[in-house]
């Protein structure tokens, strides 16, 4: 059992400056994975990508990097996925990002077209 989170609709007329911290993880049509644009090869082999999320975690628990008014580390993640992939792939993605530690886990809804 995980948590998903949806993001809350965006306000066209807001300038918002992305998050240094964020984790976009992307898988697109072709199987190719990406770790906010670091090719780590491909959904049939997604250890590269669990263990760059692991050692990001560590750098994070090193440099203290926390959750804003807590002592959890950022570990939040979000998946974005073609809407061509197979569901079977996207569950292994699921798992693969689960398995790093990543919580909670979100999916990046809008832009789906990779």
């Amino acid at each position: 059992l995980f948590e998903v989170k949806l993001p809350q609709p965006k306000n066209e007329n807001e300038m918002v400056k992305p998050n240094p911290l964020t984790l976009t993880v992307m898988l697109n049509k072709d199987g190719k994975l990406m770790l906010n644009y670091e090719d780590l090869g491909t959904i049939s082999n997604t250890e590269r990508l669990t263990n760059k999320l692991i050692e990001e975690f560590k750098d994070r628990e090193k440099n203290g990097i926390f959750r804003e008014g807590t002592n959890e580390i950022v570990k939040t993640v979000f998946l974005r996925v073609s809407k061509s992939v197979k569901y079977s792939d996207f569950i292994k993605l699921v798992d693969a990002v689960k398995i790093s530690g990543a919580e909670p886990i979100g999916i990046q809804l809008d832009d789906l077209s990779l």
